[in-house]
């Protein structure tokens, strides 16, 4: 891969971990629902970059995503990694008659969308909810296509005024200096101890979090895999001194209560026409139970890297950099433009020259 087509995959991945950042900080109404804003990078990537280069961008996008996310060492993972690959797939397929005319950015963002949320469903009926998945799958479709047309209308849009966009066309196949010396340098100087405990430090934390999400699949006792979603929380509170019990929380409400739809078992109570049988509500507490004692777990592998000083390098570093670069600066917007897409479009610009 030549400077300028490193330079564009380094620059579109920082887009993906900075925008999955913003992203997470939407309340999700339904588990697993994003809005897809780190799918703009990507949809960008077929104007600029070889289908290959787009697919690096896509594992780069999933593994930075969930880094955001915290959940990277949970099987959360996989619902991101098979949705985000589908979604490429057939919007790869198709950028050719995007390029034709023949097809718009909203037409492959809402395919791309169908894509992701048809692996999505697959792999809840099997992990997650299980029949009571066909209650949930409306208003997730709903959802995700609503948001996958005002993302479509944004990339049509971008492309029609991006000052950034026309800047990373223009320069092409030309060779550039990379990011900037420093940077350039990092990759040459990744090596030594510093290399090897942060190499350590993650292969611990992964057999950790790996350990613990095959514990708690074959777990089948409620105050076992409980006590240990709260042990591993107050492990997370003691590194990080911070915890975040909200989203863990809605999770859990909603995983649960989706299970109730389908009942079995013994019947605890009434709610109107809803039945709380036991078996549902066990196997609600039991599914929710294992989706929070791997996304614990997995905030907890990032608290243990923090805690042993595995500090990213190379490729890693630059993503972080130039992701923080993203967040740092404001936009200069220029005269009779004020709008937010000019004002990112300023930034994105002032980002790439430096």
């Amino acid at each position: 891969m030549n400077s300028s087509a490193r330079k564009k995959l380094v620059f579109l991945t920082a887009m993906c971990f900075f925008l999955s950042i913003i992203e997470n900080a939407f309340p999700k109404p339904v588990p697993f629902f994003r809005l897809g804003l780190a799918n703009l990078p990507v949809m960008i990537s077929f104007l600029v970059m070889s289908p290959s280069q787009s697919l690096v961008l896509v594992f780069l996008k999933i593994l930075s995503g969930s880094v955001a996310s915290g959940t990277l060492f949970s099987y959360i993972f996989l619902f991101s990694f098979c949705g985000s690959m589908a979604s490429f797939l057939v919007m790869a397929a198709l950028f050719p008659l995007k390029k034709r005319g023949m097809v718009s950015w909203v037409g492959v963002s809402l395919s791309g969308a169908l894509a992701n949320n048809f692996a999505q469903l697959v792999l809840s009926r099997i992990f997650i909810f299980g029949e009571s998945t066909v209650y949930v799958a409306p208003y997730f479709l709903a959802l995700s296509l609503a948001s996958s047309i005002v993302l479509g209308l944004f990339a049509e849009f971008f492309q029609s005024r991006s000052r950034w966009l026309d800047a990373v066309i223009r320069e092409g196949e030309h060779s550039v200096e990379g990011m900037n010396g420093a940077r350039e340098d990092s990759l040459e100087k990744d090596g030594g101890s510093g290399c090897l405990k942060s190499r350590l430090a993650f292969g611990f934390a992964a057999v950790f979090c790996l350990g613990i999400v095959v514990f708690s699949c074959f777990c089948r006792s409620l105050a076992v895999l409980w006590s240990l979603v709260a042990v591993l929380a107050v492990a997370v509170f003691v590194l990080r001194r911070k915890v975040f019990l909200g989203p863990a929380a809605v999770m859990v409400v909603s995983v649960t209560a989706v299970s109730l739809l389908v009942p079995h078992g013994k019947i605890l109570f009434e709610l109107g026409f809803l039945k709380v049988t036991e078996g549902a509500l066990v196997q609600g507490l039991l599914r929710s139970g294992r989706l929070t004692a791997c996304v614990f777990s997995s905030r907890l592998a990032f608290a243990l890297l923090s805690f042993f000083h595995a500090e990213p390098r190379g490729l890693v570093a630059q993503i972080l950099s130039l992701s923080a670069a993203f967040g740092s600066r404001k936009g200069v917007a220029l005269e009779g433009k004020t709008g937010f897409m000019d004002r990112m479009d300023s930034v994105l610009l002032e980002v790439w020259q430096e």
